[in-house]
């Protein structure tokens, strides 16, 4: 005679025939709901047919990455000049190697720019391109001036920007930077007439983003106010032309006004940034991801160009900041596009090549 157990054993059904049980009672109880069914036949009808319409269409979910023309570290740092006055053309017979002429000093000292004799013209290696290599000046700098003698006409001289540091990033901040395509320079604007201008010193952060999963552009926005306990008093949108490019072409930057209350500072913090995606300038992260997204763009890329002002004991004024901000991105922005950022173009032509290939 069997014990209690065992005839309790015999009766309970087994642990499979449950799971089995309750899974039938489930799935009667999904099926009885049209709503819920129908919703589901819907989403897989959805998804099986985007995906099928981006074979047929060709879309790229997963961008490709696109490899810049030259890295940003070896941006030429001699290609960063303003014009600043014109020189008689006759000065040119001036123009040989070794100290500076009487004659050709004057000629500068009678437009502003006051030069040591002990200042010597140096061939910079691009034709008709001279260097005025002139003594360090009380303050530690180099000053940077060139003479373009190309053509005929007038003589033009140029003032340019003295790297004073390119900072190294530590690998550990490149992990939370997400890429080691950049580049971090301090420079000093010896095109600026106002020896007491903070905005004399410029910050200059470049940074290239390609073929990663995330597509999320950092922001100074967050970055000032997540890290260095700054909160913004102001930002708006300045208009910056670039003849260099085209008479008609004209970007947008954003700038920012930053305060942080608790340190005692000369002055609030400006800082300008826009991107460069897929071939356009963006002046926000908004316009950014809707570049990114482009469903017709199998690559994509992004660059954030960001520009803050002054030292840390003495900072500029909003108008000195912006002043000195748009005159070097008219500077700054041709090289890049020129000398470093992809073709898109090409990328493009590239990838309708390829599609039509398949």
């Amino acid at each position: 005679m069997a014990s209690d157990t065992e005839s309790s054993a015999v009766c309970r059904p087994s642990a499979r025939e449950a799971w089995r049980e309750g899974w039938r009672l489930t799935a009667r109880r999904i099926a009885s709901n049209r709503g819920f069914v129908l919703c589901v036949l819907l989403l897989v009808a959805m998804t099986v047919g985007f995906q099928v319409l981006a074979v047929a269409r060709d879309i790229q979910f997963r961008k490709l990455a696109v490899d810049l023309k030259k890295p940003l570290h070896l941006l030429e740092q001699s290609k960063l000049t303003q014009p600043l006055f014109e020189l008689d053309p006759a000065l040119r017979r001036r123009l040989y190697t070794g100290r500076i002429s009487l004659g050709l000093l004057d000629a500068l000292r009678a437009k502003g720019l006051e030069l040591s004799p002990e200042t010597d013209i140096v061939e910079t290696g691009v034709e008709g391109l001279w260097s005025l290599a002139e003594p360090t000046d009380p303050d530690g700098h180099q000053p940077v001036h060139l003479i373009d003698s190309t053509g005929d006409g007038p003589l033009t001289v140029l003032a340019g920007y003295e790297l004073v540091n390119a900072v190294e990033i530590k690998p550990e901040v490149l992990d939370s930077l997400g890429t080691d395509q950049y580049l971090q320079w301090i420079l000093y604007d010896h095109s600026n007439p106002d020896p007491n201008d903070p905005a004399k010193y410029l910050s200059l952060f470049v940074t290239y983003y390609t073929g990663a999963r995330d597509q999320i552009p950092h922001v100074p926005e967050e970055c000032y106010i997540g890290g260095g306990g700054y909160h913004i008093i102001d930002e708006w949108f300045v208009d910056v032309p670039l003849p260099a490019l085209g008479p008609e072409e004209t970007v947008r930057v954003k700038v920012l006004e930053f305060d942080r209350a608790r340190y005692i500072t000369h002055g609030s913090r400006i800082v300008m940034y826009l991107f460069h995606t897929n071939g356009r300038f963006c002046p926000d992260r908004m316009c950014t991801r809707m570049a990114l997204g482009n469903p017709s763009d199998r690559h994509a890329y992004f660059s954030k160009v960001e520009l803050t002002f002054g030292t840390s004991r003495l900072l500029p004024t909003r108008e000195q900041a912006v002043a000195a901000g748009k005159r070097f991105m008219q500077v700054v922005l041709p090289v890049l596009v020129r000398d470093h950022w992809p073709d898109w173009d090409a990328v493009k032509r590239a990838e309708r090549s390829s599609v039509a290939t398949h």
